[in-house]
């Protein structure tokens, strides 16, 4: 196995894990909002 096609990969994989996070994380605080409102 390459070793940098291997480090490339690696980034990949955990920039999409960054971003699918912070993805979730929004959704909770949209989630949360959403919430507020409906148990009002």
């Amino acid at each position: 196995m390459d070793y940098v096609r291997l480090q490339k990969l690696d980034v990949t994989m955990q920039s999409m894990e960054h971003s699918y996070e912070r993805k979730q994380q929004k959704f909770s605080v949209t989630q949360r909002k959403l919430n507020k409102y409906t148990y009002v």
